[in-house]
């Protein structure tokens, strides 16, 4: 009895195990905190409403990425100056924000282009339509 009620709860816990490894749902801290979004951009397979949730809540209280020109004006206007290690040891966080709003500023402007690019072909579930099935609709229409 004691043994057919271990081998029940180890098979129990390494389902749970296998079925929350398996599973892709990031909690909304997840998303504020990793720009998971750029995993999903470049996953055929992703979900587009998840994809926009994990890029909203990621910039939701951030600053949003500078323009080219106001990157390249601070660039050529003032030689840049290393930071002591003091100084960048002590950044306030405004300071740590924009930082990293810069180095994801290509990411973020290929993350609109890319929404703009699927929008028409995501379906009510938030599924993207593959290069077949895109073909196949075509092909549909010009039948028709």
């Amino acid at each position: 009895m004691k043994t057919k009620l271990s081998i029940t709860l180890i098979l129990i816990c390494m389902c749970l195990i296998t079925k929350q490894g398996k599973s892709q749902n990031h909690s909304n801290k997840e998303y504020e905190r990793k720009p998971l979004w750029i995993q999903m951009m470049n996953d055929p397979s992703a979900n587009y409403f998840e994809a926009k949730k994990a890029f909203d809540l990621f910039w939701k209280n951030k600053p949003l990425p500078s323009e080219e020109d106001e990157i390249m004006g601070e660039q050529h206007g003032s030689g840049e100056k290393r930071h002591s290690f003091l100084k960048e040891l002590f950044k306030s966080k405004k300071e740590k924000q924009e930082e990293e709003s810069q180095r994801y500023a290509f990411d973020y402007k290929k993350f609109k282009h890319w929404e703009r690019l699927v929008l028409p072909y995501v379906q009510e579930d938030g599924h993207i339509l593959t290069q077949d099935e895109k073909l196949k609709l075509w092909q549909d229409s010009r039948q028709k």
